[in-house]
């Protein structure tokens, strides 16, 4: 009788144990599972916040081409929205003003709302919107009559991005790696150095991009009239600074 309770005993042990062991293996499983979710969801929202910014930058370039044709003069036109004030130009003009890229009825377009997920920092640089830049040399980029310098061009430019969001961009628009950083501009900037200037103050922002140069993966950077570029070369990721831009005048 001894006997067969230990036998009992012995075989019950060995279930408890068999027992943890696979409730340890599947703890374990949906720990791994549940991380590589989260890393799978947070490239589908870069993904998404990139594709979002793209499409409202198409959306501003065709607000200021129609403006164009409708005979609005390219170098008058406004877009930065002062004080968080979406609905503003520059200077506070209230979209009435003819030249404001929101006045719809002159061609322009709505203004682009921005979803704050994109950002890296909680925007104390107040870049969580959108900015014309009027002369802004894009190397190798058409040349914009209205512009301070040869080849100037007028650019939306929204900074403050997120390394991931930056990567998505430039992926979708240049075809770059996912993996690959984006490319660091030749004259160095910061993105306090671009605030500065951009409420019209007519001082040239010098986009200055490595073209020629085989500067990752064998890839060669071209004259792009749009990407997501870094403006300093700090040291971890996250710590540095990056920008996108369209050109939407050559």
């Amino acid at each position: 009788m001894s006997k067969t309770i230990n036998r009992q005993s012995g075989f019950a042990i060995g279930t408890i144990l068999l027992a943890v062991i696979l409730i340890a293996a599947i703890v374990s499983a949906i720990a791994i599972a549940s991380r590589g979710s989260s890393t799978q969801s947070g490239r589908e929202q870069a993904r998404v916040q990139a594709s979002t910014l793209l499409q409202q930058g198409a959306n501003l370039r065709s607000g200021f081409e129609r403006m164009v044709a409708n005979g609005t003069d390219k170098t008058s036109i406004t877009a930065n929205a002062a004080n968080d004030q979406l609905n503003n130009c520059d200077n506070n003009n209230f979209p009435a003003n003819t030249t404001c890229l929101y006045h719809t009825t002159e061609g322009g377009t709505t203004v682009q709302q921005v979803s704050t997920q994109a950002f890296h920092t909680a925007n104390a640089n107040n870049f969580s919107r959108y900015h014309l830049l009027r002369s802004v040399n894009v190397t190798g980029v058409g040349t914009f009559t209205g512009g301070a310098s040869t080849g100037a061009s007028a650019v939306m430019v929204i900074g403050d991005l997120k390394l991931d969001v930056c990567r998505q961009i430039n992926n979708q628009v240049n075809g770059m790696l996912l993996t690959a950083n984006p490319p660091l501009l030749v004259t160095a900037t910061t993105l306090a150095a671009v605030g500065a200037i951009l409420e019209g103050d007519g001082t040239t922002l010098e986009v200055t991009l490595p073209v020629g140069a085989d500067f990752i993966n064998g890839q060669v950077l071209q004259a792009w009239p749009e990407a997501c570029v870094q403006l300093d070369a700090g040291a971890a990721d996250d710590a540095r600074e990056y920008l996108w831009y369209k050109v939407v005048s050559e």
